[in-house]
């Protein structure tokens, strides 16, 4: 099957799928990274990342689907394999173990690339926010997800994942779009926030670019619509 899914991407045939095809691609996913979140000293090697994905980014044009996206959001097992898949490689780079997910956020750094084509080239390039974009996608009007993530520290994870990195472009703004679609009639998440927000995690401008002020007077935390 896995030599069809490039086929199937390419000629953006997701339209014709049922939900009988649909629960292959998510087993398929969930089973690649199954085996990654088993593998005692991970790599981006064990990830096989070509696949992956490739897999991905049909799921992700599958969510933009209402129809689709109800099939997916049920799957339990999509949404908190996304979520750790996530993690995995945020803390992958932040250790410095896989050069390939390493952030480059300063223009220093970027102006030391030879080549700047080659670094879009990277299969890995623009994964995080794929996978946040899946995330926003799984997790939008849908409180069972939302609290999913809220559950498994979600919040510090994105929050933690928003400085500008060149290896993902316009993470920041997809972060906020999480961080929003979370909270959209969620009273939980918005108290997990708001408690996030009192102990000072992430800097006062993210904050304000997520819209978010907490109220001195009754500790309750105002967030601004993602429509």
């Amino acid at each position: 099957r896995h030599v069809l899914y490039p086929v199937i991407k390419d000629l953006e045939l997701c339209d014709q799928f049922d939900e009988e095809n649909i629960d292959v691609i998510i087993s398929d996913f969930t089973h690649l990274t199954d085996f990654v979140f088993k593998t005692q000293h991970t790599n981006m090697d064990d990830m096989k990342p070509v696949e992956t994905i490739t897999l991905l980014d049909i799921i992700i044009v599958l969510s933009k689907s209402e129809g689709k996206r109800s099939i997916l959001q049920k799957n339990k097992s999509l949404m908190i394999n996304t979520l750790y898949l996530l993690r995995m490689i945020h803390e992958l780079g932040k250790l410095g173990k896989e050069e390939s997910v390493k952030p480059i956020s300063k223009l220093s750094e970027l102006a030391n690339l030879k080549d700047n084509q080659q670094l879009e080239d990277d299969p890995i390039f623009g994964l995080k926010v794929k996978l946040i974009q899946l995330i926003v996608n799984l997790v939008w009007e849908h409180p069972e997800n939302q609290n999913l993530v809220g559950e498994h520290s979600g919040f510090q994870l994105l929050l933690d994942c928003s400085q500008v990195d060149a290896r993902n472009p316009f993470i920041t703004q997809w972060v906020v779009m999480s961080v929003k679609a979370l909270c959209q009639g969620n009273p939980e998440n918005q108290a997990i926030l708001a408690g996030l927000r009192r102990e000072g995690v992430a800097d006062s401008a993210l904050w304000k670019e997520l819209g978010i002020q907490l109220d001195p007077n009754d500790d309750k935390i105002k967030v601004a619509s993602s429509k």
